[in-house]
This record gives structure tokens, sequence and C-alpha cells, in this order.
């Protein structure tokens, strides 16, 4: 793996409408693994994965 930004560090966040109800950062498998399970328990609700910005990953 390259330092050449984020890696594979991602963001996710829970919404229920516009309000954020759950947020998770972490290395990119743990993160689809919530991201996944936010899904199936919050079915109706949107669930967002994003590479976690840079300036805020600490190595």
């Amino acid at each position: 793996m390259t330092d050449d930004g984020a890696g594979d560090r991602l963001q996710v966040r829970v919404f229920f409408g516009e309000h954020t109800i759950a947020e998770y950062a972490g290395d990119g498998a743990g993160a689809l693994r919530y991201a996944e399970a936010m899904r199936r328990r919050f079915p109706s609700l949107r669930v967002s994965t994003e590479p976690l910005p840079r300036k805020l990953v600490q190595r």
C-alpha cells in the first residue's frame, strides 16, 4: 500500500432525513461491514460511504 492519500480509510454515515444519526470512520473492510450492517438494520435510511478526508487520516 502506498502513502498517497487516505488509503482505504472510509467514513460511513447513517441519515434520518437530513440528520446524521450514526457515524463511523475506519479501515476499508471494517467500514464496509459497518455500512452493510446499518443497511440491513435500517433499510429505509440513507447510508453513505465516502473516503475519509486526507487531513483527518492519522498515520
